[in-house]
């Protein structure tokens, strides 16, 4: 693209400002700016700003009836239920069905860390990483299905290299390379209250990434969705990074979606209280789909079934089967879009760069679980939160690097005692060892702990 190329299309969306500095910079400048213009979607732009600002078309109300949607628990399941279960998980991880897809996007600043947030480690004993645990795991499983387990991890432009270059560090973890495909999570401009598009600088243009949604859509872009269907991959096993007690692939539960046989299947924890400000499972307007916990009034939160059991209890964890059919089907609609008014930093016309202490203007992102509602319908089955969902979000407090590493350290620790082994203090197990805690070797686990260590591999 050349100079008149680019001032033609950004005269027809009124965003010429963008070549303001275009006879300051250098060549190679120049170049940068023209790519980042001939890349730029400004009639998506601009028609979003028209339909979600301008217009205001996403904050007319829409009637939405909400129902409760029944789950299923796991406590409820006998020891030959869930043994009957994993066995069908495992038979479709030997036929190489499910693929693991992550989104690992974030950074890790509300912890205190520079670095992919998947890069960050909570303290155990043996140092390990977010990314390591759950690569170990994966690795564990992949060795009793006799085959990889494909592990897709979405990245953002912001921590792509990062989260590469540490993968690569640590030798993929034990994991054929091959396995492990990584894809940068699509970005969107961001734009002022009048819609135009913000600068990064006198050469870039201000972007961010666009929404948990768009995980489906970059996946696509990125020729993976082609690449799962051509390897018969049926299922996507779809996660977060930064619960610690993440179980991915998880035969357990790959077992009860194929049972279930819908085009989703969940996890869930329930509710703390009916005031705990997690997302719920819901039908709206007849359909599936995952609401904030906002949109429950007082009553409906409080609101109790037959058991006692809260109505609208069971939370989302970020834990999803998505049959790879209906991913495909779903991305043939066209995906909903939010205007999210916040501070955005940016250049300013002056060429300096403006740091707002106030919402200045607004990022473009979609939420993955909008596609819920392009579901025939989904099965929730709620877990033990203390075994599996010790998400790492704050520095402290609730759901922190302290609760986290205790949860790890408790759970692995509870699997010795169930095999009648005390210890004087907590330990830590690999996951290489085991998934459930329900395979461990006796004379190991005791031989291990004369070494008098805090850490068994």
């Amino acid at each position: 693209m050349n100079y008149n190329d680019a001032l033609e299309k950004l005269e027809k969306y009124g965003q010429e400002h963008l070549l303001k500095y275009y006879g300051e910079l250098s060549d190679d400048e120049k170049s940068h700016l023209l790519k980042d213009i001939e890349n730029l979607d400004a009639e998506k732009i601009s028609s979003l700003y028209r339909e979600l600002v301008a217009e205001k078309k996403s904050e007319t109300e829409e009637k939405s009836e909400l129902q409760s949607i029944s789950s299923d628990d796991i406590r409820d399941f006998t020891e030959e239920e869930k043994k009957n279960l994993i066995q069908i998980g495992m038979e479709e991880l030997k036929k190489g069905t499910v693929g693991v897809l992550q989104v690992a996007g974030g950074q890790g600043s509300r912890l205190g860390f520079d670095g992919p947030k998947g890069t960050f480690s909570v303290g155990l004993p043996s140092g390990k990483e977010l990314f390591k645990i759950h690569g170990e795991r994966i690795l564990n499983l992949s060795k009793k299905a006799g085959r990889p387990i494909p592990w897709y991890i979405m990245t953002s432009p912001e921590n792509n290299d990062a989260t590469v270059s540490f993968f690569k560090d640590n030798d993929y973890f034990g994991l054929e390379k091959e396995s492990v495909k990584f894809f940068p999570q699509q970005v969107f401009p961001s734009v002022d209250t009048n819609g135009k598009i913000f600068m990064d600088s006198k050469c870039s243009v201000s972007k961010n990434p666009n929404g948990s949604g768009g995980c489906f859509t970059s996946l696509y872009e990125a020729g993976l969705l082609k690449e799962m269907e051509y390897m018969g991959i049926k299922y996507i096993f779809f996660c977060g990074v930064d619960n610690i007690l993440l179980r991915p692939a998880d035969p357990l539960f790959i077992g009860y979606a194929v049972k279930k046989g819908y085009d989703i299947a969940s996890k869930s924890v329930r509710k703390k209280s009916p005031s705990e400000k997690v997302g719920v499972f819901t039908y709206r307007n007849g359909k599936p789909s995952i609401i904030e916990y906002i949109e429950l009034s007082p009553a409906m939160a409080e609101e109790k079934d037959t058991n006692g059991k809260l109505r609208f209890g069971s939370g989302n964890v970020l834990m999803h089967i998505f049959r790879i059919d209906f991913i495909r089907r779903a991305l043939e609609k066209n995906t909903k879009y939010y205007a999210q008014h916040k501070k955005i930093k940016h250049m300013g016309n002056d060429g300096q760069e403006v740091s707002p202490t106030e919402p200045n203007g607004y990022k473009f992102e979609s939420l993955y679980f909008d596609i819920f509602s392009e579901a025939d319908d989904m099965a929730v089955l709620d877990i033990v939160r203390e075994e599996e969902f010790a998400p790492v979000k704050n520095r402290e407090g609730q759901d922190s690097v302290e609760t986290a590493r205790e949860m790890y350290m408790n759970l692995t620790t509870s699997w010795l005692e169930n095999m009648g082994i005390e210890t004087e203090e907590k330990i830590e197990i690999s996951p290489l060892l085991s998934v459930y805690g329900d395979d461990l070797d006796h004379n190991y686990i005791t031989e291990r702990l004369k070494e008098k260590k805090n850490y068994i591999d």
